[in-house]
């Protein structure tokens, strides 16, 4: 089955984030708050330059179409 085949492929990536310290941190309950803050801004930061790459794209899509007229 191609699920299958997906997730034995992706198994050695699996297996490494299963052993990162801040995911056994978060599997524990004792993650430190530190390190909470500083993954939630990088989650943050992702979400903005992600926004402002398709406002960007659709902005270049845009002025292409005007271009065009």
């Amino acid at each position: 089955m191609f699920s299958n085949q997906l997730v034995d492929n992706a198994q050695p990536i699996l297996n490494a984030i299963e052993k990162h310290p801040f995911v056994k941190e978060i599997g524990n309950g004792n993650v430190r708050r530190e390190a909470l803050i500083f993954a939630n801004n990088i989650d943050f930061m992702n979400g903005v330059f992600n926004a402002l790459y398709h406002i960007t794209d659709i902005d270049i899509k845009e002025r292409q179409l005007i271009n065009r007229i």
